[in-house]
């Protein structure tokens, strides 16, 4: 049963209504949470503890160390730098739930004798128990502040709030990366005031044109963008190319304003009527846009004319973006 509501919990995060179902059980979790807790608890054998304590500790090393260092490597492997491998190793080193409830399982089933179900069972709890000490420990020796507790978020959200004060009929601008900070300026040219959000620190040591502020933050929170000044914005912008994300923020600005309009990046066309059922405006593919303008100069440097070559892309862009249909549709002049 474990193993099913597990797999079931994967299969309807891959849908569009795993907001949804994340906002419906939020209010189970932490009482199921904690009476699957008490019921483990329960199974412990205190005494067994004690007088096998050398057992427990060397099962302790050898789980909390094997899994660090597995994971230690694997993030190396993925060219991850050294300070974000450490802290993962330390996050994913301790045992987790489903190694409770499947040693449960082996034990019922009698595929384990007892000694071995107890010896597992508190290597994991006592794993789990010293966690949160091992994280804070190597977050303090890489030199990272987290900002996961509450008084930095709170932070975060008072930034926010002062950056974009004062700003009316501004547009949120979610993502300071290469093409947030170009849509950026084409903003500031026109004289339209933004507030950029973005999750990457050194996206956000950069400065911004005139009439721009970039805050740290995740747009994928609702009260991030209630700090950016939603209710009062004139359109939302996601640029970049994370679809779970981007659904995640456009379900919360559909939630809050009906009719805003909303552009979304996406990498290719394979994400488009996923983004739009989600309540996006306009989905911009980079891969299609690219392909366009390769395809125009291909046919240009084959002695095509240009007129006809940038004919055939107005042509191409007319049938996909249908706010701007009218204008591709116009003949060059």
């Amino acid at each position: 049963m474990a193993l099913g509501a597990f797999i079931s919990g994967m299969l309807i995060s891959e849908t569009m209504y795993r907001h949804q179902v994340e906002a419906d059980v939020r209010p189970f979790k932490d009482i199921l949470l904690g009476l699957f807790f008490v019921t483990i608890g329960m199974m412990l054998d205190v005494v067994y503890v004690v007088t096998h304590l050398p057992a427990l500790l060397l099962a302790v090393l050898l789980l909390v160390g094997g899994k660090g260092l597995v994971v230690l490597v694997v993030a190396k492997v993925a060219h991850s730098p050294r300070e974000v491998s450490m802290r993962t190793a330390a996050q994913l080193a301790q045992g987790g739930e489903f190694g409770l409830v499947l040693i449960q399982l082996a034990f019922a089933l009698h595929l384990v004798k007892q000694d071995v179900f107890q010896l597992t069972l508190s290597a994991i709890l006592v794993s789990m128990f010293i966690a949160p000490f091992l994280i804070a420990w190597v977050v303090d020796r890489t030199g990272e502040r987290t900002r996961n507790d509450w008084g930095q978020k709170a932070k975060d959200i008072h930034s926010i709030a002062v950056g974009s004060f004062g700003k009316e009929n501004h547009v949120i601008l979610c993502g300071y990366g290469r093409t947030g900070e170009q849509i950026g300026r084409f903003l500031a040219d026109e004289n339209i005031p933004f507030v950029a959000i973005d999750l990457n620190p050194a996206a956000i040591k950069q400065t911004p044109p005139v009439g721009g502020v970039l805050v740290f933050g995740n747009p994928a929170k609702l009260e991030v963008l209630k700090a950016a000044g939603l209710g009062r914005c004139q359109a939302v912008i996601v640029a970049y190319h994370d679809v779970h994300s981007a659904e995640r923020v456009l379900q919360l600005v559909r939630q809050e304003r009906k009719n805003i309009p909303v552009v979304v990046r996406a990498a290719d066309d394979t994400t488009v009527e996923k983004l739009k059922r989600a309540g996006a405006t306009e989905v911009i593919p980079e891969v299609i846009e690219g392909g366009l303008m390769i395809a125009a100069e291909a046919l240009v440097q084959c002695g095509i004319p240009v007129d006809k070559a940038m004919a055939k892309v107005r042509s191409a862009r007319a049938q996909r973006y249908s706010s701007l249909k009218q204008y591709y549709e116009e003949s060059p002049k």
